[in-house]
């Protein structure tokens, strides 16, 4: 799943004002919706100058799974996600240094992983 320079604003509309304008509009959200599989959801918040990635497990994982899961690195969830990139097309687009949580919860709710 990767982020798109689309996703930043509407054709022939105003200009989003605020990083949380921008996450909140529906065509930015269907990026996310689109991406939803069978094992995970992804949902997409920001507050001030923090975007938050969250990412639902639709099962309850254990053992190597869990661990696995647990283990994943900053740059293994930037390259799955394209946070890197988003981040420096979200500085060029005006919104300066934004700040990119990562939080993943396994199907019970429990915190698997989380980076910043």
């Amino acid at each position: 799943m990767r982020f798109s320079a689309a996703a930043c604003g509407k054709k022939n509309s105003e200009p989003i004002l605020s990083l949380e304008e921008m996450v909140n509009d529906p065509e930015f959200q269907k990026i996310y919706e689109d991406s939803e599989d069978e094992y995970f959801k992804v949902t997409v918040s920001a507050e001030g100058t923090v975007m938050t990635f969250r990412v639902d497990a639709k099962k309850t994982y254990a053992g190597e799974d869990l661990d696995f899961y647990r283990k994943l690195t900053a740059d293994d969830i930037s390259d799955k996600f394209g946070l890197a990139d988003m981040q420096k097309l979200l500085k060029r687009r005006g919104f300066g240094d934004v700040v990119i949580e990562y939080k993943m919860y396994n199907g019970d709710g429990v915190l698997m992983n989380e980076k910043t």
